[in-house]
């Protein structure tokens, strides 16, 4: 997978919640509210197991916006039960580093996997964080969904930027803030994309998704060590779609702004 990618979270439920604190359930991974976090009861190793709709194929794990660092590790099991997910999983990307690369601490930890298409209705997430400082394993959301391209790589033109969010109120003299944490994006241009993927793939993702439901956005996945500065999790803005510049394609621009973490 050479090109950018975006990834549409499949509906989710818990199964197996592991270990949990009260006021941080294993659920709180499957809403996009900020501050709502998943938070292990004093350990540092859990796990969980989540259910997708049967027949659903799978080809992208991703932990967001954890604690966890470049020495954790994170396994990922997928079967059609909770016993095989251990006995006899279809999948198993065995212990994978939190990240790899550099990561300035102004971002939380991405953790993300892409397994071959997976058609498996139970993902077990295995985390260990021996000897973590915190004493606890935190994350924000779980995305597990197919991606899709546009076949063609993200044009040399894309921006990528942080949206402030703070409110400034200035007066004669004097100025006050009222900081909010700012939050990244990207302007990403496609400038040809085939007929038959914009007609048969593209177009119907970005119909699904609209500006109103959140989106993984992997700009170079073949690249790990880019993945903490670069990745986003977030909403569409605009009409998100495109135009019928060639005879046989379609340009589109895009901008993704990250949701709060």
């Amino acid at each position: 997978m050479a090109v950018s990618c975006f990834v549409k979270p499949v509906p989710l439920t818990v199964e197996s919640a592991g270990s949990q604190a009260t006021n941080g359930p294993t659920v709180n991974l499957l809403n996009d509210l900020p501050d709502m976090v998943w938070r292990t009861n004093g350990v540092t190793t859990s796990d969980i197991v989540l259910t997708v709709p049967a027949g659903t194929v799978i080809d992208c794990f991703a932990l967001l916006y954890s604690n966890l660092r470049s020495t954790d590790l994170v396994r990922v099991r997928a079967a059609n039960s909770v016993t095989a997910t251990t006995n006899a999983p279809l999948y198993d990307s065995r212990n994978q580093p939190a990240f790899s690369g550099e990561k300035s601490d102004v971002f939380k930890t991405k953790t993300i996997i892409f397994p071959p298409d997976v058609t498996a209705t139970h993902w077990r997430i295995t985390v260990t964080a021996n000897n973590h400082p915190d004493g606890f394993i935190q994350a924000s959301r779980v995305v597990i969904g197919k991606s899709v391209n546009t076949t063609h790589d993200m044009d040399y033109s894309c921006k990528q930027f942080s949206r402030n969010q703070s409110i400034v109120t200035e007066g004669a003299g004097w100025e006050a803030v009222e900081h909010y944490d700012a939050l990244p994006g990207w302007t990403a241009k496609f400038s040809y994309i085939p007929m038959e993927v914009w007609d048969k793939t593209f177009f119907p993702f970005l119909h699904s998704v609209s500006n109103s439901k959140p989106v993984l956005f992997v700009p170079v996945p073949d690249e790990p060590e880019t993945w903490q500065h670069e990745v986003v999790f977030g909403r569409l803005k605009a009409e998100p779609g495109g135009d019928c510049d060639h005879y046989d394609g379609w340009r589109t621009e895009l901008t993704i702004v990250g949701i709060a973490s």
